[in-house]
């Protein structure tokens, strides 16, 4: 039986994109609270060193989630969506920190799965996180957040900063 070359007709490639938003600001709050315990999660033995995305040191995904400071700092995140987007229920269901050295990076990835995702930073840094799709650059500083669709692409290039390590902490909240 002899079969014939395949012929393509029609490829097309495009995100379909479902509702999209960009929010970044600031929150004032202990950072060094966080910074604390992001060393202690790295240490654990259940941490995600170098077993993620983020090629650095990482705690396990649920480490901040049951955390009552965490809890109250993302109420805030919460509040604004409930006031200013109309989604469907929601739930946080991720929550980790992350501490990335010198030569350190985060791959280009989203998080499908999720409906949004977000990063809060807790030291001023020069590796900036990327969202090519929207052609922004978060530079780290205390405080700074940005929450976005976890179906969006972002990633942190190398890190060249051999004095300062960047701490921070994703989430990620689920449709219910």
């Amino acid at each position: 039986m002899v079969i014939k070359a395949m012929e393509i007709t029609l490829h097309i490639e495009k995100p379909i994109e479902d509702q999209s938003f960009f929010i970044t600001g600031k929150l004032n709050f202990d950072f060094n609270y966080f910074i604390e315990k992001i060393e202690e999660g790295i240490k654990q033995e259940d941490n995600n060193n170098y077993k993620t995305n983020i090629i650095g040191s990482m705690t396990n995904y649920k480490f901040f989630l049951n955390d009552p400071y965490f809890q109250k700092i993302s109420m805030n995140f919460i509040k604004y969506f409930d006031e200013n987007l109309n989604l469907p229920a929601y739930k946080m269901e991720d929550a980790w920190g992350y501490k990335v050295g010198i030569f350190e990076y985060t791959k280009s990835h989203n998080h499908r799965g999720y409906c949004w995702s977000g990063a809060l930073y807790l030291n001023s840094h020069t590796q900036t996180l990327d969202f090519p799709q929207f052609n922004k650059k978060i530079k780290p500083e205390p405080g700074r957040f940005v929450l976005f669709p976890s179906w969006i692409k972002h990633e942190c290039l190398r890190q060249i900063d051999e004095k300062n390590p960047k701490y921070g902490l994703s989430f990620n909240a689920r449709f219910v």
